[in-house]
């Protein structure tokens, strides 16, 4: 039996009404991959690196950090523990966050060739929810190599 190609990768998501994306820079102590503020015209940026516009605009703020590279190539359970492990000296911050009614979430994205298994043990699930952060794990199945895959740049 032939095993599955796995690409995956784990997003920190903050969104809300109006806050300024430097104020989660600032308190994060990273820089997102990808920001806006309520109000922007709506973008996106192409597989060809190309940025399109919509002519809609955003309805919230927002703040993305993804992993990249060999980041993508480990597990959802290891990328989650880092990033558990990374925000952690942070949970002062994003408390501060989740007060001003701004929403959060390890947003995780797995494509596999075929079927795979995805368990997540009890204390990485509680170090989540101690940082008041919400998981969504979404599944895909691709029939390509991996190395399409992770050329595709699939992202939440």
């Amino acid at each position: 039996m032939v095993e599955p190609e796995v690409v995956q990768s784990v997003t920190l998501i903050i969104w809300g009404g109006g806050f300024d994306p430097r104020d989660v820079t600032r308190g994060l102590g990273m820089r997102p991959n990808r920001s806006w503020r309520q109000g922007d015209q709506k973008s996106y940026r192409g597989g060809d690196g190309v940025v399109r516009h919509f002519t809609s605009r955003d309805e919230w703020s927002g703040w993305k950090k993804w992993s990249t590279g060999r980041g993508t190539r480990v597990s959802l359970e290891r990328q989650l523990r880092r990033w558990v492990t990374r925000l952690g000296p942070k949970a002062d911050a994003l408390r501060g966050l989740r007060r001003r009614g701004i929403s959060m979430e390890l947003n995780c994205c797995l494509v596999a060739s075929g079927s795979v298994r995805t368990q997540l043990p009890p204390d990485l699930l509680a170090g989540i929810g101690r940082l008041g952060l919400g998981l969504k794990i979404t599944w895909y199945a691709d029939e390509r190599p991996a190395i399409e895959l992770a050329a595709s740049s699939v992202r939440p």
